[in-house]
């Protein structure tokens, strides 16, 4: 018997209305307010980085050179990573600029990091923060396989994440969640008294892999693609996922 698809009331769009309303961004290019900086997941090679560039730049500014995507495939710790990324935002030239950030899986949680210089790496003026099914809580993977130190400062209640979610963060912060995510957890994916936007993915292989397929789904690229043009967003407000 296949299973329920959780529709969001708060997070929806009917696919031809969604479908014409990719086409409106494609069809208006908007100048962006802000560069926007892309910050790749645990050891990933950059392909979701690549995916996302490619949907948010023709639904926004139209111009590949707004954005700046990062990772770091051979970062074995959060402070490497972030000690990298740190180190290509200088080289552009945008440690003295606002930026907008997505971070995508651990991405989220160091852009978290690095807005609030938990690294001592030096300030950034980072305006507005886009997570995508990030372990703001915790990854659930991270409890049973911990293959390096990200991993462990990625467990639920680790030193690194009560320490970061203990922080004040001046910038705006807007959190999606994929539903049936068993590599981090819907619920994991805000910080504590924080709630995410959450979606589920379409049926079929998407199910098996929704940590992954978000970073594919029209609506968060939609939303995502909104609040950076500085239009109405699609997401009325931030629930609790029905399930993990």
């Amino acid at each position: 018997m296949p299973k329920r698809r959780y529709v969001n009331p708060d997070f929806h769009l009917e696919p031809a209305s969604l479908e014409a309303e990719t086409q409106r961004l494609r069809s208006t290019p908007t100048p962006l307010a802000r560069p926007v900086v892309i910050l790749g997941g645990w050891h990933a090679p950059g392909i979701a980085n690549i995916s996302m560039a490619s949907r948010l730049g023709p639904f926004t500014s139209g111009k590949p050179d707004d954005f700046t995507s990062i990772t770091y495939p051979l970062a074995f710790s959060l402070h490497s990573a972030a000690a990298h990324a740190y180190s290509v935002i200088r080289s552009k030239g945008l440690c003295e600029r606002e930026i907008d950030v997505v971070g995508i899986s651990m991405g989220g949680i160091l852009s978290r990091a690095l807005a609030c210089d938990a690294f001592n790496l030096g300030p950034l003026k980072i305006r507005r923060i886009f997570t995508v099914a990030s372990p703001h809580r915790g990854a659930k993977i991270a409890q049973v396989i911990i293959p390096d130190p990200c991993a462990w400062d990625m467990r639920p209640q680790s030193k690194f994440l009560c320490g970061l979610n203990g922080r004040a963060h001046a910038c705006e912060l807007h959190c999606y969640a994929a539903l049936r995510d068993w590599w981090i957890g819907a619920s994991n994916t805000a910080p504590p008294g924080m709630l995410p936007y959450w979606v589920d993915v379409n049926p079929g292989l998407g199910r098996l892999c929704s940590h992954f397929a978000i970073n594919h789904d029209q609506l968060v690229m939609v939303d995502i693609a909104r609040r950076l043009r500085a239009e109405v967003p699609l997401a009325k407000r931030a629930s609790q996922p029905p399930i993990d």
